[in-house]
């Protein structure tokens, strides 16, 4: 949506597809970057998704993705007219996501996660739910297959620690700042 950086999940399904990605991320940089937390950040609008859609495997993406957003927000129309331009795009290989809700698995004893990111978290499951029953409705709707996913960040355990070191590094924070709220899992 205008003014918004909203997500999507860009898959090469095959040779043709991982160029694409390739050169998607070469325009994003070079023409559609913008500077956030002191860093630059690669963006692209639809016409360059139009130009590259050969190959590809997209999903909707997390609560920042676009008919995500328009659901949370109650502009339904908004969400079916991108799933209808984004399915006419890629045919069988546009799927709508959802995520799950425990949030909580968040916080450990390393977290540091203070009260007010407590708060957040409840928000953001609340909101999840919200959208994933609302994005099953709307899969139905509309026959696009639904995909699950969780929006992670790292795989293994021991890996959290140098994850919440990249997000202080690249939002000039702590180490020790809680890194929900930026991303961070």
């Amino acid at each position: 949506t205008k003014g918004m950086q909203n997500h999507l999940v860009v898959i090469a399904r095959n040779q043709t597809g991982w160029q694409n990605i390739l050169k998607m991320n070469y325009i994003a940089y070079e023409q559609g970057s913008k500077q956030v937390y002191d860093r630059q950040v690669g963006r692209i609008d639809m016409g360059v998704l139009r130009e590259h859609t050969e190959g590809l495997v997209v999903a909707s993406a997390c609560l920042a993705g676009i008919p995500a957003w328009a659901l949370k927000t109650e502009k339904f129309d908004e969400a079916e007219a991108h799933v209808k331009e984004m399915h006419n795009l890629f045919g069988e290989n546009y799927f709508l996501e959802v995520q799950g809700v425990d949030y909580y698995n968040w916080l450990d004893a390393e977290a540091h996660t203070p009260e007010v990111d407590k708060e957040w978290i409840e928000m953001q499951a609340h909101d999840q739910k919200l959208v994933n029953d609302r994005m099953i409705e709307l899969a139905s709707k509309m026959n696009i297959p639904i995909v699950a996913t969780t929006d992670m960040h790292y795989v293994q355990p021991e890996d959290r620690k140098s994850h919440l070191l990249m997000l202080a590094v690249q939002s000039k924070t702590s180490i020790d700042t809680p890194a929900i709220g930026r991303g961070g899992r």
